[in-house]
């Protein structure tokens, strides 16, 4: 995968899956199916931009072959190929961004590791008090 032109978490658009974000996962958890006690539906993640915008993103249990061993909290990568959709939470859940959109992995996102990460490391914006 070729280094290509970094789009903000803020400027992707649920019409265009070919961009390229660097983010750090600032979070990483599993949800359960409702069905089956130990099975898992899906990897859910909180994503840091260098701007310090969040999103949230998932990996459905399709395709955790894929990613499962890769993705850890605090890492910093590099992915193509996202699918971006409108976020629509179920009833009494929690949002973790002000963003109206989530990350979805697809077959074809490709994941890199990243060592240049020259944005907010912790996700947190200090204001006056």
């Amino acid at each position: 995968m070729a280094t290509s032109k970094i789009t903000f978490i803020k400027d992707i658009e649920p019409v265009n899956s070919d961009f390229t974000n660097k983010v750090k996962v600032l979070k990483l958890w599993t949800l359960d199916t409702k069905f089956y006690a130990n099975e898992k539906y899906s990897i859910e993640m909180i994503f840091l931009d260098e701007q310090g915008s969040l999103i949230q993103a998932n990996v459905f249990q399709n395709l955790f072959y894929r990613f499962q061993k890769t993705l850890h909290d605090g890492s910093v990568y590099e992915i193509t190929t996202l699918s971006v959709a409108r976020h629509n939470p179920y009833p009494n859940s929690t949002i973790f961004s002000d963003l109206p959109n989530k990350i979805t992995f697809l077959r074809e996102t490709e994941l890199k590791d990243c060592l240049d990460f020259p944005g907010n490391v912790f996700g947190l914006s200090f204001v006056d008090f």
